[in-house]
């Protein structure tokens, strides 16, 4: 009865803890708060077109005749480099113990350098040097969000519902509408969403999943997500928590454009693996730490990186 007991506050500490990191299944109590503010930075020196090919450079061609056919009678290549750092607040709020609010609001600093092999022309200027071909950047919300998710059980397995918009940033229909004032990237699309959440507490540590379909405008195509992750509290003041993400862009990959690497990417499909580690500052606030590498994908950037942020729950 002893042991018993123990597990039983160990799963219920545990339980408390890991909300302090991810919500998953878990709502919030009444009147409780659930706030995160977030920084990331991630890259990609390369892509996957739609055939899941690895790119890591482009080439462009010239007119026969032309000075620059006879510098680079077989095009010229460049490389590649994407960047995002994306920042926001992320919070939930406990309307009753079985509902609770979702705010998701990411900014983000987006953008693309083309840098050109290096001159082998000894008359130009750029000689001996890798020239930059084009930069781009472009910095905006990402989304306005708002859901909620509700408990539908409870017990030694949790299981939710949750569901909610993305508004975009900008109302301009059509991803390719404007390309003279944005000619990288886009405004966005409206998008709808919902998931099913499923969370299992153990005695040192977690596991929780979630399978979330995307509904979206304009020319994007909809997708599915799915998301795991086990944690494991190796201290009372640390936790470590492994994942797996795969998302699944709907659609014929062959009815695609090819892979536009200025553009907002209408379909795309991956698999990502990530690591990180949460520690518990005080009862109230926490920092954790994440980093993620894609693995494969079809018709999207190659994209690693990490993301960091502090957070607090507490009673209003």
């Amino acid at each position: 009865m002893k042991k018993m007991k123990k597990i039983v506050i160990s799963v219920l500490v545990l339980l408390t803890a890991s909300q302090y990191v991810f919500c998953g299944a878990w709502t919030q109590p009444k009147g409780t708060l659930f706030a995160k503010t977030y920084f990331g930075s991630f890259s990609a020196a390369r892509y996957w077109d739609k055939d899941g090919q690895s790119v890591t450079q482009a080439r462009e061609f010239y007119d026969v005749g032309s000075k620059l056919f006879k510098t680079y009678p077989n095009g010229r290549s460049y490389t590649l480099d994407f960047s995002a750092l994306i920042t926001g607040v992320y919070a939930e709020y406990g309307l009753t113990d079985e509902f609770t609010a979702i705010l998701d609001m990411p900014y983000g600093f987006f953008s693309l350098k083309e840098q050109y092999e290096r001159d082998p022309d000894t008359s130009s200027p750029t000689y001996a040097q890798k020239p930059i071909r084009n930069e781009l950047s472009i910095n905006s919300f990402v989304w306005y969000g708002i859901g909620g998710r509700y408990l539908i059980r409870s017990g030694k397995t949790v299981t939710s519902i949750a569901a909610g918009v993305r508004i975009p940033p900008g109302f301009k229909q059509g991803i390719f509408a404007d390309t003279v004032k944005k000619p990288f990237l886009s405004d966005g699309a409206f998008q709808k969403w919902v998931a099913v959440e499923i969370g299992i507490p153990f005695s040192d540590g977690w596991f929780e999943s979630e399978l979330r379909y995307h509904s979206r405008d304009e020319e994007l195509h909809d997708e599915f997500f799915f998301h795991a992750e086990y944690g494991n509290k190796s201290t009372e003041e640390i936790m470590l928590k492994f994942a797996a993400d795969v998302n699944i862009g709907l659609g014929n990959t062959s009815d695609f454009p090819a892979f536009d690497t200025r553009r907002t990417l209408l379909n795309e499909t991956y698999g990502a693996l990530s690591v990180g580690v949460i520690v518990k500052a005080t009862e109230e606030i926490f920092f954790d730490f994440t980093y993620q590498v894609r693995l494969f994908g079809t018709n999207t950037w190659g994209l690693n990186g990490a993301v960091g942020g502090v957070g607090i729950k507490t009673a209003l």
